[in-house]
């Protein structure tokens, strides 16, 4: 980088942000020297475009030992803590049934972008009158629908839609929790790769984290899949994220939340003459580790660029409709 650009660098504005809920996923799953970066908090104070400023939460307690873990300011009013900070960008990670109250609530303070956890709300016809309101008050809302902004499913998508993997020839995804509260993970991951969805099955349900947000175990088409299974654990027994993916040409699979990726190529059998076979797995690290960071800086290029939101208000509607449709659907029970 020449002296100029290091010049123009230092120059551009630090956009300001805070962050609302000081629970897991707001400041609690990492720390200021971990090096995954998975909080928003932590992916604001990594980034060298934003400065974290305040941090709110009802409880004073959680809000006070957040703000000192990760420097900034403590709240326990909504309203306060932007009246005073009137910060460029707020992350809303308070518990889903919070989300559309609070998200109506920052429209009056006209932050310059809102990231929202997800699912955006937990009711469809929410969702969408919240992404109406944005829209019309012109104030950018990203989801934070997290595996979209991990580099390694960026790549994937890529190499997909170039025809590097070849058509798609079949899909599953594995989940556990709630299809509205972490199904809309891996629907969201098929639809950001797969396009739009053309059919559904619900197949079976499964415990969730309470009765009105079950499991559901579902057959689905995409425009290009035609075949996608999703499949529901129990997070009782134990917590689960995984993506199977089968193309033409490569197999590509995503473990144990995403952290590590594994890839095989089709290639002619040496043992079977007229075969053809997946080679052995090639281990990649993968990139969820960083997602949080990259879902921020993709919020800052938005500002400074007009680069693309790669998670927009409308896409966590596609999903979560999808994801509604299972919920709703009749399910077909296995015979015994």
């Amino acid at each position: 980088m020449n002296m100029s650009a290091k010049n123009k660098r230092k120059k551009a504005k630090r956009y300001t942000a805070v962050v609302i809920g000081a629970g897991r996923i707001g400041v609690g799953f990492d720390t200021p020297k971990s090096k995954d970066v998975i909080t928003h908090a932590k992916a604001y104070t990594r980034h060298a475009d934003v400065e974290l400023v305040g941090i709110c939460d009802a409880d004073a307690r959680r809000a006070h030992d957040a703000a000192k873990k990760w420097g900034a300011s403590a709240f326990t009013s909504i309203d306060k803590m932007m009246e005073e900070l009137r910060p460029d960008i707020v992350s809303v990670c308070v518990p889903d049934a919070q989300h559309i109250p609070v998200l109506k609530q920052l429209v009056a303070y006209k932050p310059k972008l809102v990231i929202c956890e997800k699912p955006l709300a937990t009711r469809l016809s929410d969702a969408r009158a919240t992404v109406k309101l944005y829209t019309q008050r012109r104030i950018p809302l990203m989801v934070n629908l997290s595996r979209r902004f991990d580099p390694r499913m960026q790549e994937i998508r890529a190499a997909f839609l170039k025809g590097t993997y070849g058509k798609a020839l079949a899909a599953t995804a594995t989940y556990a929790n709630g299809v509205i509260h972490n199904g809309t993970h891996m629907v969201d991951l098929l639809h950001f790769l797969f396009g739009k969805r053309v059919s559904q099955q619900a197949l079976v349900r499964m415990p969730g984290i309470h009765d009105l947000d079950p499991g559901v175990g579902a057959f689905l088409a995409f425009e290009k899949c035609k075949q996608a299974y999703l499949i529901a654990g129990d997070a009782k027994k134990y917590s689960i994220v995984e993506l199977d993916l089968y193309f033409e040409k490569y197999r590509v699979r995503l473990c144990d939340f995403g952290f590590p990726m594994m890839e095989q190529v089709a290639q002619e059998s040496a043992q079977f003459p007229g075969y053809r076979v997946l080679s052995k797995p090639r281990i990649k690290s993968g990139g969820w580790s960083m997602a949080a960071y990259h879902l921020i800086d993709n919020a800052v290029q938005h500002l400074r660029k007009g680069i693309p939101l790669i998670c927009t208000g409308q896409d966590a509607i596609q999903t979560q409709g999808s994801c509604e449709i299972l919920l709703t659907s009749h399910y077909v029970h296995p015979r015994h």
